[in-house]
């Protein structure tokens, strides 16, 4: 069914339109408003999803996985197609960080940093694909001061997990977490500045290393590597995830009934993504978590995808990450046909 959908959603697109959103000195900067539609979706869950983040297998693509914490706690993993192949109750987690083949005693397993809104701590989570089972996974070090509310990824790969841990009085955290041998993993902060607002989300350019934080009242700002605020705008986030789409970088934010892509420089919208029902899926209505993962899934998202958690259904949503590509770079194809609409 998701292979049907993707290329369904390949195929059919309306074209983008001009449209204007502000800027935060209040100019009015033209941007592109695109028609999408969406490729596949969960089944309806019993509460939507605060976080989302992709896990890609880079040895078996088709074992790839996404994390997701359902605002009524613990954690649930979703395979491509939507379907759960794990869940765990537990405390309501806020955000998810993740390194997605980290090595534990020499086997990869996604290890996931989940920011416990319970209790201001980070718990940390391996998923084991093996047993279809999540694990709770020691970690010794991790020694702050600071009431976590928040977490994304920073520079993660097979040997350690980095993470970005927010708190509640506008702190930020770099921490490390690597496998040095001893009875639990090693965590070790790397460095910490001020945000220039108590912050609850954020996202990581990797390439630019700049930080992207938001705040429940409406504030959004980018960070330098220096750890310095270098432009700022006012807008209500409910998600955000970081994003190259044709070689080009966007923060990619859910905001009302969209998905904005966003300068990542200036946070001025550049393009405003909608998505239309697919041939049986449902339409995205109130966009909220979400991640973007370039990596391949293979099957019907040999690119990746943008998986986004859908508040009006209680739905995971699956839009093909190729298919977004070429919409954006051919937004004037007279020969697509338009996406499905409900009656």
């Amino acid at each position: 069914m998701a292979a049907a959908a993707a290329l369904l959603a390949a195929c059919g697109q309306d074209a983008a339109e001009t449209d204007t959103a502000e800027t935060q000195d209040g100019e009015q900067a033209q941007s592109q408003a695109t028609d999408l539609v969406v490729t596949a979706s969960s089944d309806e869950l019993e509460s939507p999803l605060t976080a989302v983040h992709a896990l890609p297998n880079a040895d078996i693509v088709y074992n790839g996985v996404i994390a997701g914490a359902p605002e009524s706690g613990g954690l649930t993993i979703f395979n491509v197609d939507g379907g759960v192949v794990a869940e765990q109750a537990g405390p309501a987690y806020g955000s998810l960080a993740a390194s997605s083949g980290f090595q534990l005693r020499g086997s990869a397993l996604p290890l996931i940093a989940a920011a416990n809104l319970e209790t201001g701590t980070v718990d940390f989570i391996g998923f084991s694909a093996e047993q279809s089972a999540l694990l709770e996974v020691p970690v010794s070090g991790l020694d702050t001061e600071i009431e976590i509310r928040a977490v994304c990824t920073a520079d993660s790969d097979q040997s350690r997990l980095d993470f970005f841990a927010l708190g509640a009085d506008g702190q930020v955290e770099r921490w490390r977490v690597r496998d040095t041998g001893a009875e639990q993993l090693s965590a070790e902060r790397v460095t910490g500045f001020d945000a220039p607002f108590s912050a609850r989300r954020c996202a990581y350019d990797p390439a630019g290393g700049a930080l992207y934080v938001s705040s429940p009242l409406s504030q959004l700002a980018r960070i330098d590597a220096n750890g310095e605020a270098t432009a700022q705008r006012d807008l209500n986030v409910s998600g955000m995830g970081y994003a190259v789409l044709s070689g080009q970088g966007n923060l990619a934010a859910a905001t009302g009934d969209s998905v904005q892509l966003l300068d990542p420089n200036s946070l001025e919208t550049s393009q405003t993504l909608t998505f239309g029902p697919g041939l049986t899926v449902p339409a995205l209505v109130n966009p909220g978590a979400l991640d973007v993962s370039g990596e391949t899934y293979g099957g019907a998202y040999p690119d990746g995808f943008l998986a986004v958690s859908d508040g009006s259904d209680r739905m995971l949503k699956f839009i093909d990450y190729g298919y977004v590509e070429r919409s954006l770079s051919e937004p004037e194809n007279r020969f697509a046909p338009k996406p499905p609409r409900e009656s």
